[in-house]
């Protein structure tokens, strides 16, 4: 989309034939909008009174989708009353727009107003704020393929994107503008900011006096973070993106919808949304009418954007597949893949020939088969390292027992622990690296899985059946929200298998799995903070030696994050290491076979000998000027004995110091016979340019410097091996 200003002149539609029919329409109905407003509470207020007298996980799941209807209800009624079309009387529209609906949103009329109005007037320009909001989030970046729509819809029903609408809200909420109510450009008067304060007083206090206080605020704030997100994301894409620019009809769709669309997504007739920026003084409710009248006029019948239903739109915001391109548009060709390379043996090559291969013999074959079911041992972590993480699980569960027994007491209701707890605390204490050992996919893993195993048990008589449906919709409900936990699968059939005992209610997956898990993973956190280990995980950053977001250099000679998402993608098979880690773990067995191939080559065949020094005691004048004339990099400082002291860069020479002494730092010591290999690392950090050449005694022998070894390596590595 682009600025207004560098809009080409466009269609414009025009409102002389329509003007009386829009005095009709732009009437107030102050009744009607009161029974609709009521209405809306009526519904959410009965269907999370029937979910809590029910007590049934289908019946919560279904009140959910209820009320996040009539939110989606609420939204559009705030918006018509940031038009002063709730109510005629302007103070009675903001007050009953505060009170019923925004505040509940935890939104302000008079805050969305000020942005609302900007949002009309400059559509589409980087004066609009949902204009700006649009283009910073990617999940508004379109198109997106059919995987890409569906990975944003599951993100937006599962409220995995809701910290992005969150953070666009802010603007327009009571308690971001609190503190500082000038923060956005609008002052928030006190008498408003009070009145917010009375209102969540009044009434959050009452929901706290309930004895179903949890259930009411769980029904009531969870359907924000997922049907409503999900509902709200859909009608926004609708309404601005993906459609061409005209001068009036500035990027504005119009959807008819659906019976499904008027009922989860565009209540009030929400979708004619090019009819209302053309005429922002009817009402939602009206606007039906409005557009018919529109539509009999074949200029604005052949201009307008209208799109038949949501789905209509989410194809448009879709790429086209190849058989659906003009025929003018050529299909780009695909080089044929690899694997098809790899699976047919070379010309001239036959299959007798192919079959003598070792490779294809069958005791052969028939060995590594067998092997694979004894896997090598285990690298990495040695006896002391696997005795320290034994004593951490002991002291876990240990700890975690104890503290449920204080806490919840013992009995068949609520057991001190849960037997995937085990498991768990394997994970956590031995591979406390691994992306299944984080504390999302720790703790969501084992609470949603007794969710989704009690849910099961509940719905399927058979146990057989349950117990398998319940562990493989585990496994598909922790992959989709990214908390893959393996003994997640052991806690959704404990949960399915003992239904009719412990995990009699959906309290079982707070109490004891959500308690327990909690508490063990405190315990493991505080286990590795004193173990020294860096857990949550989180893959080292190579530091850089000038602060940018560079990567360091070795990396950066490897393969890229994108090389890496490529290679794993196309890999089949799922990892459990972390994609940093892995690229981390392939630099430095990198390095390590350069050290092994150029192992050969000692540092005092290509050190340089005649290598100028200064004493600690050289005045830095004399340092300065030597330095300078003879266009040095790094200069050795040697003690009265002869020995190393330190290096001196040229970055050491804006120091403070009186003498060559003062001012040297540390240097990198090698001997004659390290191998020139083991300079790699070192040197290519960036914060080292040369490595000085010693003796036993510390005495200077030579100095290598980046240049010497990049000259090493060039002529090695061009130079003919004689293998043919």
């Amino acid at each position: 989309m682009t600025d207004i200003k560098e809009r080409a002149p466009g269609y414009r539609y025009s409102r002389r034939g329509t003007l009386p029919l829009i005095r009709e329409l732009s009437v107030v109905d102050n009744r009607r909008n009161a029974l609709l407003l009521a209405l809306q509470w009526i519904i959410m207020v009965g269907a999370i009174t029937i979910a809590i007298r029910v007590d049934h996980f289908a019946v919560y799941i279904l009140a959910g989708l209820v009320v996040g209807t009539r939110i989606q209800c609420l939204a559009v009624m705030m918006h018509d009353a940031c038009h002063g079309l709730l109510f005629s009387n302007r103070r009675v529209n903001d007050l009953i727009a505060d009170l019923f609906v925004a505040y509940p949103l935890v939104l302000s009329i008079d805050l969305y107003r000020v942005a609302h109005m900007v949002h009309h007037r400059h559509t589409n320009t980087m004066q609009d704020y949902d204009y700006r909001v649009q283009r910073k989030d990617p999940d508004q970046h379109f198109p997106k393929s059919g995987r890409g729509m569906i990975r944003l819809f599951f993100r937006s029903l599962f409220g995995l994107n809701y910290y992005r609408v969150a953070r666009a809200a802010r603007v327009w909420s009571p308690i971001a503008n609190f503190h500082n109510p000038g923060r956005f450009g609008f002052d928030y008067r006190l008498g408003l900011r009070l009145r917010y304060v009375a209102w969540a007083v009044v009434v959050y206090g009452l929901i706290l006096w309930s004895p179903w206080r949890w259930q009411i605020l769980g029904l009531y704030m969870i359907p924000q973070f997922i049907w409503a997100n999900l509902f709200n994301r859909i009608r926004a894409m609708a309404e601005h993106v993906g459609v061409p620019d005209a001068l009036e009809l500035n990027g504005t769709r119009t959807v008819i919808p659906t019976l499904l669309d008027r009922l989860l997504i565009a209540p009030f007739n929400v979708s004619y949304h090019l009819e209302h920026h053309l005429f922002p003084s009817v009402p939602w409710t009206n606007l039906r009418r409005l557009h018919v009248h529109m539509m009999a006029d074949p200029d604005y019948a052949a201009h307008a954007h209208i799109t038949q239903g949501y789905w209509g739109v989410v194809k448009e915001l879709m790429p086209r597949p190849p058989n659906k391109r003009p025929p003018d548009e050529p299909t780009p060709a695909l080089p044929r893949p690899i694997i098809s390379r790899l699976a047919h043996p070379p010309r001239g090559t036959s299959g007798a020939a192919m079959s003598d291969a070792p490779e294809n013999n069958a005791r052969l074959i028939w060995s590594r088969y067998y092997s694979a079911f004894i896997p090598a041992g285990p690298a990495g972590p040695g006896l002391f390292d696997r005795l320290k993480a034994a004593s951490g699980a002991i002291g876990g569960i240990a700890i975690t027992a104890m503290l449920c027994g204080l806490m919840l007491g013992n009995g068949l209701a609520h057991p001190l622990l849960v037997a995937p707890m085990g498991a768990s605390a394997v994970l956590l204490f031995a591979v406390p690296a691994s992306p299944l050992a984080q504390p999302w996919p720790v703790l969501g893993g084992n609470v949603i899985s007794a969710l989704v195993g009690i849910f099961v048990a509940k719905a399927v008589p058979d146990q057989t059946i349950a117990a398998a449906l319940a562990v493989g919709a585990a496994i598909a409900v922790m992959s989709l929200l990214r908390c893959l936990h393996p003994p997640g699968g052991a806690v959704a059939l404990s949960a399915a298998l003992g239904v009719k005992g412990v995990a009699s209610s959906y309290m079982f997956a707070l109490v004891p799995v959500g308690v327990n898990t909690l508490l063990l993973l405190i315990v493991a956190i505080l286990f590795h903070r004193i173990a020294g280990h860096n857990y949550p995980h989180v893959a080292p950053k190579a530091p850089t030696p000038h602060g940018t977001a560079d990567p360091a250099p070795l990396l950066r000679a490897g393969p890229s994050d994108q090389d890496m998402a490529d290679a794993l993608k196309g890999y089949g098979d799922a990892l459990d290491v972390d994609q940093a880690d892995l690229r981390q773990l392939l630099a430095d067995a990198e390095l390590r076979a350069a050290e092994r191939l150029h192992g050969s080559v000692p540092c005092a065949e290509i050190m340089s000998r005649d290598v100028i020094h200064v004493p600690a005691s050289q005045p830095m004048a004399q340092v300065r000027a030597l330095m300078q004339d003879r266009a040095l990099l790094s200069l050795p400082v040697l003690d009265d004995a002869g020995r190393v002291q330190g290096i001196i860069g040229a970055l050491d020479l804006t120091r403070d110091g009186q003498s060559a002494g003062d001012i040297a730092r540390r240097a990198l010591l090698v001997h004659a016979d390290t191998p020139v290999a083991r300079l790699i690392a070192p040197l290519s950090s960036g914060t080292r340019h040369a490595a000085i050449v010693v003796d036993t005694d510390h005495r200077l022998l030579g100095l290598v410097t980046q240049t010497d070894l990049l000259a090493s390596l060039a002529l090695r590595t061009d130079r003919p091996t004689g293998l043919g």
